[in-house]
């Protein structure tokens, strides 16, 4: 038989897949446990590129096509491949791949309907094809039952009588990262909330906010990952349904929002928001075809799964949804809001750092808060830092932050003969502090969805020197802020570090007002995010009387 057609977007005129790949059902030949015990790695690797080979037939048909790996081979046709050796050729061999894609974009163009015995063996068919979205059972809740049984991993109840509508927060842990902390700062906020705010994180950790998380009276809830994308769709799914979840507000990456708005919709919850925190597809180290090709894939998910996105800036809502997010009603930005209040005794708290860091009153600090991980760009840092220490015998690194890389910049520090002259200062929930002991804040990631430390840098009073992957709307004051390229490498980098360290301070101690008096104010995004909110609830509700009064 002929290959498909290269032109795979006729998809309609694709022959049927090869005979012989298809044997008899009942062949005893079948060891249907070895089979799903093989496909589970695969099954699991590939759940959003499945979410997206299923979604984007209308949209995206090649980038589905390209990537259709073994969703549907895993959980409907390997257990009807009589051999082993054909189930290998049928994950292997390119033609299968395009065939079994072609029936599941086949069967979205016919009203949405799986070929036969697919929706028994793909819960992400059924949770997120036509026919089976916005399930007419599930209407909007006003509010909260009587008594709620929470689930096992639950370590917090809900208010029972709350009238509220329920907001699941769904974040990995409390710690203290830039999401964590914004959100807490919200919370902190949010009097006479008009909705019941709740956590869903997805490791099982302690972060360092959950005590206070806590004390407000918020319940926090656990669905680990644990390694499984398919394990944890299938209990979050369970969980919020329920719960009875109104909104559910993930926070992440494209993929991890894509993987919590399809278990929310599976649960039938109205209210999906995908919130984009980053904007990855800016930076040089996301520009292999790999990657743009799962992100393609995870915005198709999103469009399909979420009611409504917001970005916190332009490039972070260009992440989830694309260049053309401006097109999407559905999609609004969101700039973060905050409560500048920590800066209140800042230089006295930052005497206490210096001190605990054994950093000497003439030394000039060079200043970086962020994780430990790749985009953060911590090679350029170092580097830059090296030929900036080179002329200036008392200049001192002070990073800010864990991670997974924390050992290699140290490393690094060793090679370029700078260790001794670095200092690693873990996490804190005090960067005020060290905002006001930094001469110099220098921040050269690849890419950010805003830059929230570059705003605390401004309110602080501590010039900065940030790449161009950082969004221009995170620059309040421009004169506290000046940017380079990564391309410009470090000897430039290290260049303008001595000129702004040079630099007169001059109306420093205006500019934490002027930023408290931007857009970046925390009673601003307050009421917008509950106008969001109400949008959306309101919106819900409108399609449910339409509904029944047809």
């Amino acid at each position: 038989m002929a290959r498909p057609a290269t032109d795979i977007k006729n998809f309609g005129a694709w022959p049927q897949p090869p005979r012989e790949l298809v044997p008899s059902e009942t062949s005893d030949e079948c060891d249907k446990s070895l089979v799903f015990g093989k496909s589970r790695i695969i099954l699991g690797k590939n759940l959003f590129f499945a979410g997206a080979m299923i979604l984007g037939g209308a949209d995206e048909p090649a980038v589905a096509a390209a990537t259709a790996e073994s969703y549907c081979a895993a959980r409907f046709w390997l257990p009807r491949i009589a051999s082993r050796a054909t189930r290998a050729r049928l994950t292997r061999t390119r033609e299968s791949r395009l065939y079994i894609s072609h029936f599941l974009l086949h069967s979205r163009t016919e009203g949405g309907r799986a070929p036969t015995g697919c929706a028994c063996y793909c819960p992400v068919y059924k949770a997120l094809s036509p026919v089976a979205s916005e399930s007419p059972s599930h209407t909007l809740r006003k509010g909260l039952t009587e008594s709620s049984t929470m689930n096992a991993a639950s370590d917090g109840a809900a208010c029972s009588g709350d009238r509220k509508p329920r907001v699941f927060h769904v974040v990995g842990a409390l710690s203290l990262g830039g999401i964590e902390t914004w959100l807490v700062h919200m919370l902190r906020n949010q009097h006479n909330s008009p909705v019941h705010h709740e956590f869903l994180l997805t490791k099982d950790v302690q972060g360092p906010y959950e005590s206070e998380v806590r004390a407000m009276g918020i319940p926090i809830h656990r669905i680990p990952f644990n390694g499984s994308a398919v394990s944890w769709f299938v209990r979050a799914r369970s969980f919020l349904r329920r719960e009875a979840a109104d909104i559910v507000h993930s926070h992440g990456s494209a993929h991890f929002t894509a993987l919590v708005g399809a278990a929310a919709k599976a649960a039938g919850v109205p209210v999906r928001i995908a919130h984009s925190h980053e904007a990855r597809h800016l930076g040089s180290d996301q520009q292999t075809i790999r990657l743009r090709l799962r992100r393609a894939i995870a915005r198709s998910v999103i469009r399909q799964a979420s009611t409504r996105r917001i970005g916190i800036s332009e490039a972070a809502a260009e992440e989830i949804i694309g260049p053309k997010w401006r097109d999407d009603a559905a999609t609004s930005i969101l700039l973060y809001g905050f409560d500048f209040n920590g800066n209140d005794g800042a230089a006295e708290r930052a005497s206490r750092v210096r001190h605990e860091l054994d950093i000497a009153d003439d030394s000039v600090v060079i200043g970086h808060v962020g994780r430990f991980a790749p985009v953060k760009n911590h090679d350029l840092l170092v580097r830059a830092f090296a030929r900036f220490a080179a002329n200036v015998p008392n200049a001192l690194l002070v990073m800010v932050g864990t991670g997974e890389l924390q050992g290699e910049v140290e490393k690094l520090g060793r090679e370029l003969g700078v260790a001794d002259r670095m200092r690693f200062a873990g996490a804190t929930q005090d960067v005020p502090a060290y905002m006001a002991m930094f001469d110099l804040f220098v921040f050269p990631s690849f890419s950010e969805g805003l830059g929230i430390v570059c705003l605390e840098a401004q309110a602080a009073g501590t010039p900065s020197l940030i790449s161009e992957g950082v969004p221009a709307e995170v620059v309040v004051v421009p004169e506290a802020v000046d940017t380079l390229p990564i391309e410009a490498g470090p000897a430039a980098w290290a260049s303008a570090m001595h000129k702004l360290v040079q630099r007169p301070a001059v109306g420093r101690d205006t500019w934490r007002e002027r930023v408290e008096n931007s857009v970046f104010g925390i009673r601003r995004c307050v009421a917008d995010l509950n106008a969001i909110y109400a949008a959306a609830l309101g919106s819900v509700e409108d399609s449910a009387i339409r509904r029944s009064s047809r």
